[in-house]
């Protein structure tokens, strides 16, 4: 099972991307329209089903279903 600093340091990377990369690309978002807690909380999502995911494959691959 994920532990809790796994699921925050894919919820930072996440974050980083969302505020280098999508933020500049998206209109709107720079200028404040997107707020910094719908962000964190976007980031927090998407980190979950990251590292859900990853829980769920290493399993399998511990049952030795790939």
């Amino acid at each position: 099972m994920a532990t809790q600093s796994e699921y925050t340091a894919v919820a930072n990377a996440i974050l980083v991307l969302i505020r280098q990369n999508i933020a500049t690309k998206v209109p709107g978002w720079e200028q404040g329209l997107i707020p910094d807690d719908l962000e964190l909380a976007l980031a927090g999502e998407c980190a979950k089903t990251a590292v859900d995911t990853l829980d769920a494959y290493r399993s399998n691959e511990a049952k030795g279903m790939d």
